[in-house]
């Protein structure tokens, strides 16, 4: 996973990320705010625990433990009902999804949570995801390409994987789902029909 750069100077607290997952634990200072920046936006916290995900397309999921944030998006899809003027305010227990079809702000369940955190202990948790968006976060993870076939996109997926172990993943999709995975000769995978 990217390591995020810093920028500590000057009692500035300053993050940057663009790419990959991060969980954050900041130190209660409201006189010294601390701020993640992200190509879609911006999280500015003065004391919290919170989860920052960056996925492929742009789309980014911020998720609070503890405390409350402030996300400015920094680009809003024409659909959204808010202005980039407006930041999204997230307490404990929900996430804020920016996609490019629209943001969205869902309270989760403890399961839901210690799913969403499931990466700390190197384990990725579907339930009912899209064939085609479970292979692109162990895409995400690997950086390598991982297709799926138009015809086995929308099959649901669930069940809880080691993020370490690709090969491990593609040998439990086979048995769970119709599929076969094959290696293709520049080092990506494609996932096809059986």
């Amino acid at each position: 996973m990217p390591t995020p750069s810093t920028d500590f100077r000057d009692v500035r607290r300053h993050v940057r990320l663009d790419r990959g997952e991060a969980l954050f634990s900041v130190a209660k200072d409201p006189s010294h705010p601390f701020f993640v920046e992200t190509p879609t936006g911006q999280i500015r916290v003065t004391g919290t625990v919170f989860n920052v995900r960056l996925a492929h397309g742009g789309r980014l999921e911020v998720t609070v433990l503890e405390g409350s944030v402030s996300v400015q998006a920094t680009e809003i899809p024409k659909t959204a009902v808010t202005t980039p003027s407006e930041p999204f305010r997230l307490r404990p227990g929900e996430q804020l999804t920016l996609a490019p079809e629209a943001p969205q702000v869902r309270t989760l369940s403890p399961t839901d949570l210690e799913n969403i955190l499931a990466w700390k202990q190197g384990r990725i948790v579907f339930e009912a995801m899209p064939l085609l968006e479970a292979a692109a976060r162990f895409e995400e993870f690997h950086e390598r390409t991982i297709a799926v076939a138009p015809e086995v996109a929308t099959l649901r997926l669930s069940g809880s994987y080691s993020l370490d172990n690709l090969e491990s993943f593609f040998g439990a999709l086979a048995e769970a789902l119709p599929v076969l995975v094959a290696s293709q000769p520049d080092g990506s995978f494609r996932i096809n029909p059986r």
